[in-house]
């Protein structure tokens, strides 16, 4: 066997390989995103916070006296308002109305089932974290953030403090709704409240 075989094989095998990696890549990075969604989440959402200068928390648990756990995956503190973020991944496509009590989650064609309105259930999870904390509602949004390859059939959201939005348009949210003509919040006062929230985690985790 020449050099000039040897070449053309290791051309070959590289050239396979480089096939297989192209064809098999796009595969491999969607299933590691969706078992590490929460970090990759995470990591997007700390750099708002950086950018911003904003206070944020992550992982907040809460066991109020009713027993019931309410569990934020992100609270990011704005000038203006408290943002209350849960992080969902859908491998499909999912259709519904704010207001509806289930949505149509369509994982495959031809193929539906019912989930719970993710709204709907962050709204309820704001709400309790807010009668638990004493936060004034009004200052609370509540975003749920979902993949970015999600297929969202339209659905029209009329709500102003409750959001779902691709991970890639959070930062656009988040500017445009600190924009709103409304007093900032009082520096002070927000920092008793991260400091306040942050005992309160650390409480719980012990």
């Amino acid at each position: 066997m020449n050099a000039e075989q040897i070449t053309y094989i290791v051309l070959s095998i590289f050239g396979g390989l480089l096939v297989l990696f192209l064809l098999f890549f796009p595969v491999v990075k969607r299933i590691f995103f969706f078992r590490h969604f929460n970090y990759f989440y995470g990591k997007k959402i700390y750099r708002i916070a950086l950018d911003y200068d904003f206070f944020l928390i992550n992982d907040f648990i809460l066991r109020p006296d009713d027993d019931k756990t309410i569990h934020i995956d992100h609270i990011l503190f704005g000038d203006k308002y408290i943002y209350c973020i849960k992080d969902r991944f859908y491998r499909g496509a999912i259709e519904g109305n704010e207001m509806d009590k289930s949505w149509f989650f369509y994982p495959k064609m031809f193929e539906k089932r019912y989930i719970d309105n993710p709204l709907l259930k962050n709204k309820e999870r704001v709400k309790r974290f807010s009668y638990a904390t004493n936060i004034d509602p009004k200052l609370l949004i509540s975003i749920v953030v979902v993949n970015d390859d999600c297929l969202l059939f339209p659905f029209d959201v009329k709500e102003k403090d409750s959001f779902l939005v691709p991970l890639s348009k959070l930062n656009r949210l988040i500017k445009n709704i600190e924009k709103r003509d409304v007093s900032k919040i009082d520096a002070k006062q927000l920092q008793y409240v991260v400091n306040d929230l942050a005992r309160m985690k650390k409480r719980n985790l012990s």
